[in-house]
């Protein structure tokens, strides 16, 4: 982290990021929205970001000779690794790019080998809720967890093409065998133990599988949100609540 002239503050919370621990060591942290000036008073060479950061900023911040790379939304597993790549190759740390992707494959097809002894009757459905209802659009990072982790993505099948309010109804007829809910508690609004006892004791969702077979389990921000090289890191933790027979 000795490249790094600051850090948005949001990457301390370990409830978001898989690599709050690094990112403490970095003395410099910045709130959000950024502005050219606070960006410009690092004196960077490169600024990275992503596709929701406002063009302007990025715009500006070309035009004054600085780098910028920006990370795209990614649609699957081949996207991250583009991405990576892309990253190391700018900063002129392509052998450790390379070595990011190796880590990333390897840890990959361990997870697959590990939940090869599943026959195709045993891949299980879920569903992640939040606090405003079902989240896991297609070509989204849910749905890439879904693929890692051999699960059917229950979005998919509903089918739900972007992150929406799903019907209770609609939810009991696809009878998903794992619920997933938000680990966060959103501050004066939401709690997350008291939105599990919620789901778990709505007479609406008594009769599905999940409920009965008492899989549903919260599912922290930083695995479910997470669209970086530790995709396989996300994807095993959701594995192994799926499938905790795979990993005795």
């Amino acid at each position: 982290m000795e490249h790094f002239a600051a850090v948005s503050a949001g990457s301390l919370d370990a409830n978001y990021s898989l690599t709050a621990d690094k990112a403490k060591l970095v003395k410099q942290k910045f709130n959000q929205p950024i502005t050219l000036e606070t960006v410009l008073a690092y004196k960077p060479d490169v600024y990275i970001t992503t596709d929701s950061s406002p063009k302007a900023l990025t715009l500006s911040l070309k035009e004054m000779g600085v780098k910028v790379f920006i990370v795209k939304s990614a649609h699957n597993y081949g996207e991250i690794q583009h991405s990576v790549l892309k990253l190391a190759e700018l900063t002129g740390q392509q052998a450790k790019g390379e070595a990011i992707i190796q880590r990333m494959d390897g840890q990959r097809d361990i997870l697959k080998k590990k939940l090869a002894k599943l026959q195709p009757q045993e891949k299980r459905t879920v569903v992640e809720l939040t606090y405003a209802g079902t989240y896991g659009m297609l070509q989204h990072v849910f749905a890439m967890l879904c693929d890692l982790s051999y699960c059917n993505n229950g979005m998919e099948i509903m089918p739900v093409r972007s992150s929406m309010v799903v019907s209770k109804e609609k939810l009991v007829s696809l009878n998903p065998d794992v619920l997933f809910l938000p680990t966060w508690d959103a501050k004066g609004n939401q709690n997350s133990d008291q939105y599990f006892e919620q789901i778990i004791s709505d007479p609406a969702y008594k009769d599905m599988q999940c409920i009965k077979n008492k899989r549903v389990y919260k599912f922290p921000e930083k695995y479910r949100y997470c669209a970086s090289q530790y995709i396989v890191d996300a994807a095993e933790a959701m594995a192994k609540l799926v499938y905790p027979e795979c990993f005795n």
